[in-house]
């Protein structure tokens, strides 16, 4: 899969690692279910952006998680 983002310099292209993550967001108090786990470091506004394998879409960027190190280490694609 690879994504392009507003912020992230070109086309970033990883694996997919889980294609059903739930994930809650305690600010807006909102939960999505079967999100996809990439392998790629995406940055803060390249949400919205496509996901995309093969020429063909398969979602978009909805979030990045960010290890206890400071280090944007997966990114969650939105289907």
């Amino acid at each position: 899969m690879c994504f392009t983002g507003k912020t992230t310099n070109g086309t970033v292209c990883a694996g997919v690692i889980d294609e059903s993550v739930t994930i809650y967001y305690p600010g807006p108090d909102v939960t999505l279910f079967d999100q996809a786990l990439m392998a790629a470091c995406a940055r803060p506004g390249d949400s919205g952006g496509p996901v995309y394998y093969a020429g063909a879409a398969h979602g978009i960027l909805s979030g990045i998680s960010i290890d206890q190190n400071g280090v944007r280490a997966r990114l969650y694609i939105q289907r």
